[in-house]
């Protein structure tokens, strides 16, 4: 893949495998990306395409078989202290991902306490639109968009360049959600600082990221700017998810899915892993595996892409 001048975050060539009975799981397959200064990438696919895993992995807690992480120019091996000030995490349940027996004050100085820094917690709370009387209250006390915005807190407290979300709206009511990804986008405006964003929502993918990164059984299949993946998907698992996804536009309608069942994970697919559920497939790509292939901001995995680029 090509890389970008200024980066937030490099995978090259990832490779995380888990051992099931007799065989493994390849639930990062050779995954390779980038993250610019600056810029908000999503992380689209199926459950269990690899997308958690990713960011486990970039977060040091899931070590590489092979391939590396890079984040803001070091590269990543297992958790440490520095790490923090490089990338945040923001986790699908904020109730989960906070301690419950913390005030909220405590829960946003901890970072500032790890780092050895001084805390700036009323100028957090501002900046997430946190009342700051509400500091000294306990996570149980706020509501769902409250504790998410906590969250969001803690996690740009020590301005890191790069910001992980996993499904940061997941939990939450619709109205909250927008207020959520509005407050997302002020604060990659504000702080220039990138997200990884993970997510099964194409809406909110949409509307929050620059560039989208489509993934299936462990591989990335397809990357380009958001608004032309969306309007002209090239790879046929991209349409196919594209057309899954519901709309205002498909009210009343069941919204299309991807025919077949997704193969066994410990199986050894010699060809596309996309071939056994593609209209398009031939005796190619159940025979020989697709190499990545690049043009201008396009990238895909696939003999024969729906559309030209220039289409």
């Amino acid at each position: 893949m090509s890389v970008a001048t200024d980066l937030a975050l490099t995978v090259k060539n990832a490779v995380v495998t888990f051992p099931v009975g007799s065989g493994r799981i390849h639930a990062l397959d050779d995954v390779s990306l980038h993250v610019g200064l600056g810029e908000a990438v999503a992380v689209v696919g199926e459950s269990g395409c690899g997308k958690t895993t990713l960011a486990r992995a970039v977060l040091g807690l899931q070590p590489l078989d092979s391939g590396a992480i890079d984040v803001a120019g070091r590269a990543v091996r297992k958790p440490e202290p520095g790490l923090a000030e490089r990338v945040g995490m923001v986790w699908q349940d904020p109730f989960a991902s906070i301690q419950p027996m913390w005030r909220i004050r405590r829960i946003l100085e901890e970072p500032y306490r790890l780092a050895r820094k001084t805390p700036q917690v009323t100028e957090l709370m501002d900046m997430v639109g946190l009342d700051p009387k509400l500091a000294d209250r306990y996570p149980h006390q706020l509501s769902g968009g409250q504790r998410q915005r906590a969250a969001i807190a803690r996690a740009i407290s020590l301005r890191p360049p790069l910001v992980i979300c996993d499904e940061p709206t997941a939990a939450l009511d619709l109205s909250i959600q927008a207020q959520i990804l509005n407050l997302l986008k002020d604060l990659k405006a504000s702080t220039n600082c990138s997200y990884l964003y993970i997510s099964h929502d194409l809406q909110t993918v949409r509307y929050v990221s620059d560039r989208i990164v489509v993934m299936y059984m462990g591989q990335v299949v397809e990357t380009g700017p958001t608004e032309e993946v969306f309007q002209n998907p090239r790879h046929p698992y991209t349409k196919a998810l594209l057309d899954s996804a519901p709309g205002i536009e498909k009210i009343g309608m069941l919204p299309a899915e991807v025919s077949g069942e997704i193969p066994d994970p410990k199986q050894v697919i010699p060809g596309c892993k996309f071939a056994s559920r593609c209209t398009k497939a031939q005796n190619r790509c159940r025979e020989e595996r697709p190499e990545w292939t690049e043009q201008g901001t396009r990238g895909e995995r696939c003999f024969f892409p729906l559309s030209t680029i220039n289409d």
